[in-house]
């Protein structure tokens, strides 16, 4: 703003605004119908793809090296295709097996594993296939591991595995599919050795562990690794960078009002309030609109909100992160979607006093109602750092009863660019 007086200006036209939108929420409240309230003209915008795919890939595939060692894969989405074949083919049987988790099953396997419960209902679904035995064991999973049999049968061994409970599935399969299941557990033996990072069942290392988990190792007495750095996408922006920045949220026909109120900038329309605190580094949008009851399966609510992130211009700039899926939340009437990040095949966890993921999206009524993401981004310097501190170290000094897990570690307490890896607990 140029002075005073031209500020009070836009602050007035903007509490006009304010006004015209409590306005709009009670007419929400007493039309019911949306096609009954004329400001509902400007929410229904959504023409969404499908990301299915996205939603039951796992959020790390392990191939069995040998030895309790495996090669890891985070977030991988495009790797999987003919695997998903054989568990689709697993289905046609009973299962031949419900019992006890048994490590000895990981030996000349591959893996998916989940970072949290995946339901055997959205593979059903995304595969359009009828629910089976399955569900009366097991309704969700957090592994799947894949066995190719030791002779000429062309068999496949499928286990769904939640916890400490596994159902166990035979597949028939195709001479092709089992030379590639079985070239590509190999490749995973010959290649091991060359691994900067591998894996190792905590069952197996004999770590009393309240689960089972995959542990990162190295092959000496450290492991060197990029320094990663974070930049803030606002960092010293305007009001007209962060203005157009934020367009992002809303139809081009939408007339939009903004200024900053303190240290918040906000901007909306009749049905989106955006609002970013510099202080936080967060923005949040919030959708005013009525929405109905969601009847969506999680696969179509799943694919609103990936669209949504995917179209937000600012998460497709220059940086070397992927965003990774870390779970979902389902509550009445709505689901909420969690998402961070993997750099260089190493995920980043956030530390941060309220909020646990990068990313959060609520889908209600087939909308996205809800949204937050802090706005920072991460690119590789070209430091390198050694790490040192080994699972048997951490274990001696924090005890048995942990889940940990290493990772590049973003405290948005703390204002810092460097970012490093250290071991995380989970629980």
């Amino acid at each position: 703003m140029n002075n005073g007086k031209e500020r009070e200006i836009v602050k007035s036209i903007f509490l006009v605004f304010l006004v015209v939108l409590a306005i709009f929420q009670t007419g929400e409240l007493w039309l019911s119908n949306m096609s009954h309230n004329f400001f509902v003209f400007f929410t229904n915008r959504t023409n969404t793809s499908y990301h299915g795919d996205r939603f039951i890939a796992p959020s790390i595939i392990f191939t069995s090296g040998g030895r309790n060692r495996f090669v890891a894969e985070h977030s991988p989405v495009l790797f999987y295709t003919n695997f998903w074949d054989i568990i689709v083919n697993s289905f046609s049987n009973e299962p031949r097996f419900i019992g006890s988790f048994n490590t000895n099953i990981l030996n000349n396997s591959i893996i998916y594993y989940y970072n949290f419960s995946m339901p055997v209902s959205a593979i059903f679904e995304h595969f359009n296939i009828d629910s089976n035995n399955i569900s009366d064991h097991l309704e969700s999973f957090n592994k799947i591991v894949i066995r190719p049999s030791t002779d000429s049968s062309n068999t496949a061994y499928i286990y769904f595995i939640y916890d400490n409970i596994m159902a166990m599935y035979e597949a028939n399969i195709s001479q092709g599919t089992h030379n590639n299941l079985t070239s590509t557990i190999q490749n995973a033996h010959m290649t091991i050795n060359n691994q900067d990072i591998y894996y190792v069942s905590s069952d197996i290392m004999g770590f009393n562990f309240s689960r089972n988990v995959f542990l990162p190792r190295w092959q000496g007495q450290f492991f060197s690794y990029n320094l990663v750095k974070s930049n803030d996408i606002l960092y010293s922006a305007n009001l007209s960078t962060i203005n157009q920045i934020f367009r992002d949220f809303f139809d081009n026909s939408s007339p939009i009002l903004s200024d900053y109120i303190g240290n918040e900038f906000i901007i909306g329309d009749n049905n989106i309030v955006v609002r970013y605190r510099e202080d936080e580094n967060i923005v949040r949008y919030t959708n005013h609109s009525f929405f109905s009851r969601n009847d969506n399966n999680v696969l179509s609510d799943f694919s609103i909100a990936f669209e949504f992130i995917n179209n937000l211009s600012f998460n497709n700039m220059n940086s070397d992160k992927k965003i990774s899926f870390s779970g979902f939340y389902h509550g009445y009437d709505y689901r909420i979607f969690y998402f961070d990040y993997v750099i260089n095949n190493i995920p980043i966890f956030l530390i941060n006093d309220s909020k646990r993921h990068f990313i959060e999206v609520t889908v209600r009524g087939g909308s996205v109602s809800n949204f937050s993401q802090f706005m920072v981004y991460f690119k590789n310097s070209n430091q390198t750092f050694n790490f040192t501190k080994d699972i048997i170290d951490l274990v001696n000094e924090q005890g048995n009863n942990i889940i940990p897990a290493l990772g590049y570690i973003y405290n948005s307490n703390i204002n810092r660019n460097d970012i490093s890896i250290e071991w995380v607990i989970l629980n």
